[in-house]
């Protein structure tokens, strides 16, 4: 009995030191998975930290080229704007040295159209004046004119006078004669005449005495004799 006690007794023990090796090993078999896994997991996190990195940095590349690109935009529409200002600038400046002269041109233009004014007005003042003394009875005779002798006097284009004579023939009274007369420096000019009559030297002979009632009285006859048969 003691034998077999004491046999027992080695090989509990002997198991005891077997299962606490087996253990030990699992032990240090756990630690090495342990220590594999979180190295593992080290390198993900440092491989995804570096990512996070990179993508920042890429992203801070980015927005640091297009702040660059904005300010070289900006610089040049700042370099265009400083061009036009100094063109401005000359157009400006070549002005003011050209104003004085102008000026002086303009004035020059002034006095010349000053005198021309008041050349003109001393002309219609006089031209006033000749034909109240001329005609100082104008509107008397130009409404016996149109009353007696059928006379009609119309203003026409370029400074024209157009007289107008109906009923002239009495078997005929839709027949009438016109002529257009054009005053100008040397006299009255004919400008139309319907019919056609023969008048220049009653044109000469108005511009020489000036009667007025003469020359219409001879143009009536003349036209008179050319529409009757």
């Amino acid at each position: 009995m003691r034998r077999c006690g004491w046999r027992v007794n080695v090989r509990c023990r002997f198991w005891a030191l077997l299962e606490r090796e087996r253990s030990e090993e699992f032990q240090r078999g756990q630690w090495e998975v342990d220590i594999l896994l979180l190295t593992w997991g080290i390198g993900r996190l440092s491989d995804s930290a570096s990512l996070v990195m990179n993508q920042e940095l890429e992203a801070q590349k980015q927005n640091l080229m297009k702040r660059r690109e904005n300010l070289r935009q900006k610089r040049e529409s700042d370099q265009n704007q400083i061009s036009e200002l100094e063109a401005n600038l000359e157009q400006l400046e070549l002005k003011k040295q050209d104003f004085p002269s102008k000026m002086e041109r303009l004035v020059k233009v002034v006095e010349g159209e000053n005198q021309s004014i008041g050349s003109l007005t001393r002309k219609l003042d006089f031209l006033r004046t000749e034909g109240e003394k001329r005609f100082p009875n104008l509107q008397q005779a130009l409404a016996w004119y149109e009353d007696l002798l059928a006379l009609h006097i119309d203003p026409g284009p370029q400074s024209t006078v157009r007289l107008t004579w109906t009923h002239l023939v009495e078997t005929d009274p839709s027949k009438q004669a016109s002529i257009s007369l054009k005053s100008s420096q040397h006299g009255l000019l004919v400008t139309e005449v319907d019919p056609l009559i023969e008048f220049e030297d009653l044109l000469i002979r108005f511009n020489d005495n000036e009667d007025l009632c003469a020359f219409v009285s001879a143009l009536r006859d003349r036209f008179l004799s050319k529409l009757t048969p």
